[in-house]
């Protein structure tokens, strides 16, 4: 097997395109194949030249042993995602989205030996990157509603996609597109309001068909009986909305776009959608945010604004408990803002400090190197001062033991400190000519 693996190995690196179309036969799981090394190669051989996505998909399975990593495991992390088409793509994401739950509900699933099965890394990573992929090709048809479908799926399935937290799209900088992050929003409402979640259905379906014990059986036709109950239940849920600010698949400057999403929706439970995503994403201190509720408020004449903000606009008799209250909260919130800016003053001063004896230090590795000019650039660090946010030099001060920063520096870095200067004063020559009359300094 090992003579097989490394000629396959060769083929993949040197050999024509015609033999290396010899290799697909070999995509299919061989027992002999311990770590699925001779499969990785042929995969890698053969895709996406003489592969078809659905031919791709139908073959790949979990990696043999989780603690490894070899031509397999590399070839799904990197080369399955890097040559996708968009037309392969929808494949791929219906290949996820029919696997979503039961790849989760590996996270929780117990073997007959009692030990987890844990999903394995190479995994997570491809489906991440397939989601990635999805986002780069969004446009393409039929892929924004697929999705839609995964990303709402994780939500109630404990905010995971094959395994992997929904932060980690996040991370990749998935939500920096506005645009299409909002054709995603639009895609998941039209989910939403479609009076039942017909996917998960059949998800739930499956997975109970799949499932190994009671518990999981009951637990998986509590989801299918959530799902199967008048969407209303779902678009009511703040929880749901809760989820989607979190993890910042709408923030706080979509509030604009989401009135305007409001005012266009012609269906009820469309208006619904928006109107709870607002609700999550409305700021009081948010001065461009009331300014657009008292617009639809008063030149609009929108009763349901009017309705769900009036605690914010309507009059209040000043000696009244709303208003002792309403007094209460402004002083609690100047309270937590003077601490919160002290505690910023606090750190930003320790950091600063930690900066810059990290500087010293290494200026003193330096100077002790016969770098001699980096004892002049040491003392000007040492002659700073910091006073909470300000900083200052103390470039009068010629004795460096009363400078503040020496005295936040331990016994060792001092005796190096003083070494350094015995250095610097027997062996540095003083070139004049080069320095007298000029202002020079290396920041």
């Amino acid at each position: 097997m090992e003579v097989r693996q490394e000629a396959a190995k060769t083929i993949c690196s040197i050999a024509d395109e015609e033999i290396k179309a010899q290799l697909k036969p070999l995509i299919n799981e061989n027992p002999e194949d311990e770590l699925d090394t001779l499969r990785g190669y042929a995969l890698k051989a053969t895709w996406p030249k003489y592969l078809s996505a659905t031919e791709l998909f139908s073959v790949i399975t979990f990696p043999k042993k989780s603690n490894s990593f070899g031509a397999y495991e590399n070839f799904l992390t990197q080369d399955l995602v890097k040559d996708i088409q968009p037309n392969d793509l929808l494949i791929a994401l219906e290949w996820v989205k029919e696997r979503q739950i039961w790849f989760n509900q590996q996270l929780r699933l117990i073997d007959e030996s009692g030990t987890g099965k844990g999903l394995d890394s190479s995994f997570r990573k491809l489906i991440i990157s397939l989601i990635g992929k999805g986002f780069e090709f969004i446009d393409y048809p039929g892929v924004i509603e697929s999705l839609a479908e995964i990303i709402l799926t994780a939500m109630f399935e404990y905010q995971r996609i094959g395994g992997s937290h929904l932060e980690k799209l996040f991370e990749l900088g998935l939500w920096n597109d506005d645009e299409k992050r909002y054709k995603l929003l639009v895609a998941i409402s039209d989910l939403l309001v479609n009076g039942s979640i017909p996917f998960l259905q059949i998800y739930f379906l499956i997975l109970a068909v799949k499932a190994g014990s009671y518990s999981f059986l009951k637990y998986t036709f509590f989801k299918l009986e959530y799902s199967l109950i008048n969407s209303n239940l779902i678009i009511d849920n703040p929880t749901l909305y809760t989820k989607f600010y979190i993890l910042q698949i709408i923030t706080n400057k979509d509030f604009l776009w989401l009135i305007n999403s409001w005012k266009t929706a012609i269906i009820t439970q469309h208006k619904k959608v928006w109107f709870n995503f607002l609700l999550k994403v409305f700021n009081l201190q948010n001065r461009d945010h009331v300014e657009q509720i008292l617009l639809c408020i008063i030149n609009d004449n929108i009763p349901e604004f009017k309705e769900a903000f009036s605690f914010y606009i309507d009059p209040i008799e000043l000696d009244s408990e709303q208003a002792k209250s309403a007094r209460n909260y402004y002083y609690r919130n100047l309270e937590l803002d003077a601490q919160y800016i002290e505690k910023n003053k606090t750190q930003q001063a320790e950091i600063s400090l930690k900066d810059i004896i990290i500087n010293i230090t290494q200026l003193l590795d330096e100077a002790l190197d016969k770098n001699l000019d980096a004892w002049w650039q040491l003392n000007y660090w040492i002659s700073y001062k910091i006073d909470n946010e300000n900083f200052y030099l103390l470039e009068a001060e010629v004795d460096l033991e009363k400078l503040p920063i020496w005295q936040e520096l331990d016994f060792i870095i001092r005796s190096r400190i003083i070494e350094a200067a015995k250095n610097y004063v027997y062996n540095q020559i003083s070139d004049v000519e080069a320095w007298m009359g000029k202002a020079y300094r290396s920041d």
